[in-house]
């Protein structure tokens, strides 16, 4: 065993380590390492960049730095899902008047009541636990194993156990555990874009930087939950846990409060409005009765049962249900919907600011366009390439050759753009083909000065240079250039031409490499790039998602803006926003550097954020910011994003949607939605499936306050006419509970209105029922209540029925007319071609609830008990008329556009 470093500080005792290793604490806040070259930082944590840390070194610092786990919220237990359903202002309404029914003896309205209380809490309970199981489902261990050196010797040890100090080996395919300071590097690129945003691979350097380099430029930096792509190097921890940038990033998701969503918000204030409207009526009611000298606890018996009556028991669990039925529609769509009110909160959403890399983009690197002396490919056959032999030919061998990536079996590993180099060879012509003709000899490895390399390759007595790295550099090194099948002098215009094109290529967001070769019968000996023969230009992209156009046209056509959030380059950016039309092509790029903390903006630089549609370079918390300015000037915005440095937007948004194929644990625990197939299109459907919910709960809003509406209106009007009411408190119990849940349920199964993605978002403010719609309620409710109010007279002063009889043709004809009031719910103005006359959902539940009046007149004791008396044919008549008219009256206003 080596013996260890003088740097080793073996402590005596554990007060001597904790207070050695708060001084390293302390030194390692107050330095940015990034800062610091590879000695700075060495003798800066006491480590060796040969043996690492000790034993008791590292178990030391282990016991005051803790373990290296990033601590993460605690999930809600059964118990805390299952109380949380009976929170709600809905829910202590319907307790309240199951109470007052228990207390005045209706037994069976208070179990009704009391079964809509239970029954609305199980489906939410069951819809939000399995929402937990799936994401929990879906996490992954933060465990990993490491490869580390101490007291001179590599070994492996579990990543949580990885200190401030610790010596890392990592290579390509290592997962990094902890933020550390590149000390020995070679070759080395790791893939960041879930941290960064960045979609191309970051090349990594020793070199020290500036202290205000952003994260995504400290190229000697490794940052935990990034991976290697290429390469390997040796790294000194310098943060670990909740210390790292992966860390910080979770700490402000978990400071992220979440607000109450619109529904939540609309339907607490509709439930607290509805307070004061019933208990004022019930007042009314029972002073009115009191006035006429009907006796008072008949009158506080009536008056209760009409406060009870007035509350809308049907609307929680209709919000409810309709909820999880679009969240059953969208679990079918690869879909994972964590809180019911997310799918209503969504359509409503007028703004989605998205990630690029992998949720606008692939996040898989391609070569796009081909560039030589004679044009441009994008596609070519292998016959063009034997035509154009000197220039395709040999851009095809030198991207096959100056290569060392590997595929095999479809998996691929290596360079991300030389992956790519090896797809677009294939689909010419076989890479391994090539590689076996000619044989690899030797290698310049990638050198960052000149920022270019090449490989030394022979075949049949004959010696051919393969090259390829950045166009400014190779150019340097090439004397010819290859035009179709001749070799002509690379001329100064010439190079100037070139580079131009590959400014040109770059300012349009490409990532662009130069090619060139040299074949010769004599081998070369040391340093063999030079009189190279240049080749052209491959430019790479990562490219639009394929049918994300028409998800975003929708987008737009429903009137939400969408607005590129991006850790990538503002070229990068920009070009991907303009393939996508989400700019124009004067528009430039907002990055992140200049972006000022959202608490020192003006109210000019808010609005140029607010009016900006590509940010680029952004960091975690500027996200945040924007996100939070958009909702400061009352916007609903949806994030979507698959990142770490997505999560603390993710989270702060009214929706965040995480994507669940590439997206990290962090994003989708912050999420509210999950797309499990990452598709941004399932986005366009998921907003519909939203508004479509909104709509069809406002429309069962409407029903339900129209009909306990009629019922007060009718009770009060012939109570104050014939002094004494026309109904029983049961029956109205029973007639509410009848004609209030099912058609209401119903209601809220309707299909979407085919136009609905055509219509502006609503407003944030808007409530559940606009003062439009109460101008509907109003109108529905005076119409059915003037119908069967005639019907009375009628049967009372015209055909001089008794009391009791023309009650019990009130209770029959208010009952059916309400029922039929169904059908009026309609959104659009046609009488039978619309979405609830085509709801089998509907006829099911009118015909039910007919089928249970039917069959309590046919049972003698709930007959006897709802005081029902025979029916003629003549009460059959004015039934039916009383319960019809009201409806074809609704339909012609709603013809004449009169209401809603």
């Amino acid at each position: 065993m080596l013996k260890p470093h003088k740097n080793h500080i073996i402590a005596p005792d554990a007060v001597s380590a904790s207070k050695h290793i708060s001084q390293l604490s302390s030194l390692n806040k107050q330095d940015a390492p990034h800062h610091l070259t590879a000695e700075q930082i060495t003798t800066s944590l006491k480590t060796s960049v040969q043996y690492g840390l000790s034993h008791e070194e590292a178990a030391g610092r282990l016991a005051v730095f803790g373990y290296n786990r990033i601590s993460s919220k605690k999930e809600k237990t059964i118990v805390q899902v299952l109380s949380q359903q009976f929170t709600s202002i809905a829910v202590y309404l319907l307790a309240a008047a199951a109470i007052i029914s228990f207390a005045l003896n209706d037994i069976a309205e208070g179990i009704a009541i009391l079964i809509v209380i239970v029954l609305n809490a199980l489906i939410g309970f069951v819809m939000e636990w399995q929402a937990v199981t799936s994401v929990q489902a879906l996490k992954k261990t933060d465990i990993i194993q490491v490869k580390v050196i101490r007291d001179g010797m590599l070994t492996e040890i579990v990543s949580d156990k990885i200190t401030i100090g610790d010596l890392i080996s990592v290579e390509a395919g290592d997962i990094i555990p902890a933020d550390a300071r590149i000390v020995l590097s070679e070759h080395l690129q790791t893939e960041e874009s879930a941290l960064t945003g960045e979609s191309l691979p970051v090349k990594k350097y020793m070199a020290a930087l500036p202290a205000k380099t952003v994260v995504a430029e400290r190229n000697n930096m490794l940052y935990k939950g990034t991976s290697v792509t290429h390469g390997n190097a040796k790294a000194i921890v310098t943060a670990i846990a909740d210390d790292t940038e992966f860390g910080r990033i979770a700490s402000l998701v978990q400071q992220a409060k979440p607000e109450a969503t619109p529904l939540e918000k609309q339907l607490a204030a509709l439930n607290k409005n509805l307070v004061w409207i019933t208990l004022f009526i019930a007042g009314c009611i029972y002073l009115i009765g009191i006035m006429k000298g009907n006796d008072y606890f008949l009158m506080l018996e009536t008056a209760i049962a009409m406060a009870v009556a007035a509350i809308p028991e049907g609307l929680p669990i209709v919000a409810t249900i309709t909820l999880a039925k679009g969240v059953l529609r969208m679990s079918k769509q690869n879909v994972i919907v964590k809180q019911l009110t997310s799918v209503e909160t969504l359509g409503k959403t007028d703004v989605i600011l998205t990630d690029k890399t992998g949720t606008l983009t692939n996040n898989r690197i391609i070569a796009d366009r081909v560039i030589t002396a004679l044009g441009e490919y994008q596609t070519f056959s292998r016959e063009e390439v034997r035509k154009n032999k000197v220039a395709l030919y040999w851009l095809h061998t030198v991207a096959a050759l100056c290569n060392n990536a590997v595929i095999h079996n479809d998996k691929a590993i290596g360079d991300p753009l030389e992956i790519a180099l090896l797809h677009w060879v294939n689909a010419t012509y076989p890479s391994a083909k090539i590689s076996r003709r000619y044989i690899k000899m030797d290698e310049l490895p990638f050198d960052a000065k000149i920022k270019s390399m090449a490989t030394l390759h022979a075949s049949r007595h004959k010696y051919v240079v393969a090259a390829k790295g950045a166009a400014e550099n190779l150019l340097n090194f090439c004397t010819q250039e290859a035009a179709g099948r001749q070799v002509r002098p690379l001329s100064n215009e010439i190079k100037s031409a070139w580079l131009q094109k590959n400014e040109s290529l770059s300012s349009q967001g490409y990532r662009v490499l130069a090619f060139a070769y040299q074949k010769t019968g004599i081998k070369p000996t040391g340093d063999f790039m030079h009189d190279l023969i240049f080749l052209g230009l491959i430019a790479f992209s990562d490219p639009p998602k394929k049918n994300i156009m028409q998800s975003i046209k929708t987008c737009k056509q429903a009137g939400i803006k969408i607005v590129m959030l991006t850790g990538d380059h503002p070229s990068t950016a920009l070009y991907i926003a303009q393939q996508l039309e989400l700019s124009d092509t004067h528009y430039q790029a907002i990055s992140g550097k200049d972006i000022k903390p959202v608490y020192t903006l003006n109210t000019k630089e808010k609005d140029a954020i607010l009016k900006a549609n590509v940010f680029a370079r952004v960091t975690p918390e500027q996200k945040f910011d924007i996100v939070a300015l958009y909702q400061q000037h009352g916007h609903i915005v949806a994030m979507t994003g698959d990142g770490v440095n997505d999560a603390p937007a993710l989270k702060k948004a009214d929706v965040g949607i995480a994507m669940g194929e590439r997206g990290t644990q962090i994003a989708k625990e912050a999420a509210d939605i999950v797309l499990k197939d990452d598709s941004f299109n399932s986005i366009a459907s998921a907003v519909r499936q939203g508004r479509t919910i909104f709509t069809n709960i406002q429309r069962a809003a409407m029903y339900l306050l129209s009909c306990n509406l009629t019922e007060i209106l009718v009770i009060a009007a012939v109570t104050f006419i014939y002094y004494s009411s026309p109904l029983t408190p049961l029956q109205i119990l029973y007639i509410n509970l009848i004609t209030d849940v099912l058609p209401a349920l119903a209601l809220g199964m309707n299909k979407s209105n085919p136009h609905i993605m055509q219509q502006a978002p609503s407003n944030k403010l808007q409530s559940v029922i606009t003062i439009k719609h109460w101008r509907a309620v109003i109108t529905y409710s005076l119409v059915l209540t003037a119908a069967i109010c005639c019907s009375y007279i009628f049967s009372t002063g015209y055909l001089n029925m008794q009391k009791t009889e023309a009650n019990n043709i009130l209770f029959w004809s208010l009952a059916s007319a309400q029922l039929f009031h169904g059908f009026n719910l309609s959104v659009s103005t046609s009488l039978v071609n619309n979405e609830v006359f085509r709801n089998k959902y509907m006829w099911l539940a009118v015909f039910s609830c007919f089928a249970v009046m039917i069959m309590a007149y046919f049972i003698a004791p709930i007959r006897s008990v709802l005081l029902l008396l025979p029916l003629n044919q003549p009460d059959l008549l004015i039934i039916l008329i009383t319960s019809l008219v009201p409806f074809f009256i609704i339909q012609l206003l709603k013809k004449l556009k009169l209401v809603l």
